[in-house]
């Protein structure tokens, strides 16, 4: 999922409240690498490339990743910049904060946190806050943690442990476990 899926998801969740007045039923939500911290200045430079490698597979070989990612972070601090002067709330803040939110995603939403301790886009300690706040709120809660993993690399790396781990939560689910 990682921090874009855990933005479009708390959209989709704030979306079907503004829509219905209810949190959006759902009994499972599997937190792929995210949540991470949303302080800009500590995170521009694992933001900005985290954007520059997903750019720099469609841009020609001889730009320089550098520059790519220079030009990544221009645009974020652009975006950050624009939300402060206008008083706004920024995505990944809203997301952040929504994912924990009872109103848009009912206690009966359990959760599970997928991360390793080498990513090097979103820090594990952020992502064990937000799993503490969770449980804080009266969310069911598991996680996992990989070793040796990179960011949405668990996956690929330990397939088997990453498809269990889903179908242990599915099955607590299924049986009403918190």
């Amino acid at each position: 999922m990682s921090n874009t899926g855990g933005i479009n998801y708390a959209a989709t969740l704030n979306a079907y409240h503004a829509r219905h007045a209810l949190p959006l039923p759902h009994d499972l939500v599997v937190l792929d690498s995210t949540p991470g911290s949303t302080d800009f200045f500590p995170n521009i430079t694992r933001w900005s490339r985290a954007m520059a490698i997903g750019a720099s597979k469609a841009l020609p070989a001889f730009v320089p990743f550098v520059l790519t990612q220079a030009v990544a972070a221009s645009f974020l601090g652009a975006m950050h910049l624009t939300s402060w002067l206008v008083g706004r709330v920024s995505a990944a803040d809203f997301s952040v904060d929504a994912v924990n939110n009872p109103a848009l995603a009912g206690l009966g939403t359990r959760r599970l946190y997928l991360y390793s301790r080498e990513d090097d886009i979103i820090h594990w300690e952020d992502i064990e806050k937000h799993a503490a706040r969770a449980v804080e709120v009266g969310y069911g809660v598991d996680a996992h943690v990989f070793e040796g993993t990179p960011h949405v690399g668990h996956m690929r790396a330990h397939p088997d442990r990453y498809w269990a781990g889903i179908k242990t939560n599915w099955d607590k689910v299924c049986k009403g476990e918190p």
